[in-house]
């Protein structure tokens, strides 16, 4: 191998630990969507959006201690109006009780965003936490962590849409999951982002966090914290997102899914088992355990709003308090 392809070689390894969070902060490029193709915000996570957009990878436990390590899987993609976010958590005791707005959701199963959404003013940052039930604690903080912010920021048009794969607020029995999807309108960080919605190539600053509740707590980031006790509130730890122009390839779920079925039977005639009908039921309980799609369960859908569709309650937050 010439030293060209050598280095070659050795930019592409650095690339990918840079984006795995392993040497410095982590990447993501958030791919576009379309109108027609923009999630559901629904709580099902069964949008072909979703299913062709990349995870965020394996969530970092930089303060563990003890207790099972519940992984969240977390996928985010953009159009000209929302940002999106889909956050998968494994969790097998759901607790949450608060239901009101800047109540103190991070007490319960709980999931964070926090973004500095210009570049060069990492400190300005905002964190919008939501929990099991919907609820949300949201905050901007212009000059920065430890400072009082000088207004009681309160965001707008958020629609959030959660599911449990369990029973909430019972531990006696064991849960698989919990999901929560949500729509931020960009109009949210107008004041302080350099372009709204942003533009081909524009960075923020932006950090992913997850809360335990009742039962094993803990505390679990995208972007791994570096101070001694839990702290979501540090920006010089947040990782990098990069805005892309570029569609998510999306493609009909049908294909993709009988896609990963022929390629599981052919895996398996390839290692000179008999396959069958059989199979595509293993094959879909697989994607069941791995993918995003949820399963038809038992369920506990809650909504903020008021108009309902169906089993699920739809609407979004007001658009002005």
């Amino acid at each position: 191998m010439t030293i060209r392809q050598r280095l070659a070689v050795g930019l592409v390894l650095l690339s990918c630990l840079e984006q795995a969070g392993v040497c410095g902060p982590p990447r993501y490029t958030i791919r576009r969507v379309t109108r027609s193709t923009a999630p559901k915000i629904d709580g099902r996570l069964e949008d072909a959006a979703w299913e062709s957009a990349a995870s965020m990878g394996p969530f970092q436990f930089a303060w563990w201690k003890q207790g099972k390590k519940e992984q969240t899987d977390a996928r985010m993609v953009w159009d000209d109006q929302n940002l999106y976010v889909a956050y998968r958590c494994r969790d097998a005791h759901v607790w949450a009780v608060f239901t009101k707005h800047d109540e103190p959701v991070y007490m319960d199963d709980c999931v964070e965003l926090f973004t500095s959404p210009h570049v060069d003013h990492r400190e300005n940052y905002f964190n919008i936490e939501m929990n099991v039930n919907g609820a949300i604690l949201d905050r901007h903080h212009p000059e920065g962590p430890g400072k009082k912010p000088p207004t009681n920021w309160n965001s707008r048009g958020i629609r959030i849409a959660t599911r449990v794969d369990g029973t909430l607020n019972d531990d006696s029995d064991v849960d698989r999951c919990w999901v929560l999807e949500v729509a931020i309108p960009f109009a949210n960080f107008q004041a302080v982002a350099r372009h709204t919605p942003p533009r081909n190539g524009d960075v923020w600053y932006l950090n992913l966090n997850r809360c335990g509740g009742m039962t094993n707590p803990q505390y679990s980031q995208w972007s791994k914290g570096g101070t001694k006790t839990p702290k979501f509130h540090v920006p010089r730890y947040f990782g990098r997102v990069k805005f892309s122009t570029r569609l998510v390839s999306v493609v009909k779920k049908t294909t993709s899914r009988s896609r990963r079925i022929f390629r599981q039977l052919g895996l398996a005639a390839s290692a000179g088992r008999r396959v069958g009908v059989g199979d595509q039921a293993v094959v879909s309980q697989q994607r069941l355990r791995a993918g995003f799609t949820t399963p038809e369960v038992a369920e506990h859908v809650h909504r903020v709003s008021s108009a309902s569709t169906g089993q699920h309650r739809v609407t979004k937050l007001p658009t002005g308090r």
